[in-house]
């Protein structure tokens, strides 16, 4: 099981949230940080951009949990309006932000190699 650390950090454009995640991330993983942004209200502001870095993890999802986890993100409308960074360099990891980006229509998700371009992205 992995581990998701959080940071949150105050910038110009509102609140920036950091997770970090570390070693292997499953499904169950997954959904549960996301419902925890859910359930927090962190997703009620209209100021909070979300950076995922995936550099030190290892995804495990078969296609039918990631199905499973593209239809969660499609219904749940409190996580509509946020923009979404994921940070990765391992190539399996970004496949699946990959796919996210550009099937998931009501979500803004987009990919990068970099922390520093990430955060410059979601400042803009």
């Amino acid at each position: 099981m992995g581990s998701i650390i959080h940071n949150i950090r105050l910038t110009n454009r509102g609140q920036l949230l950091i997770r970090e995640f570390k070693g292997i991330i499953s499904l169950d993983d997954l959904l549960m940080a996301w419902e925890d942004i859910v359930a927090a209200s962190h997703s009620n502001s209209d100021s909070i951009s979300i950076l995922n870095d995936l550099s030190s993890c290892q995804v495990e999802m078969t296609r039918s949990e990631f199905k499973q986890l593209m239809e969660y993100l499609r219904s749940e409308e409190r996580l509509r309006h946020l923009r979404i960074a994921v940070v990765t360099n391992i190539p399996k990891n970004a496949v699946f932000a990959h796919i996210a980006e550009h099937t998931i229509q009501n979500l803004t998700i987009r990919l990068f190699s970099t922390h520093k371009a990430a955060e410059l992205w979601l400042m803009n």
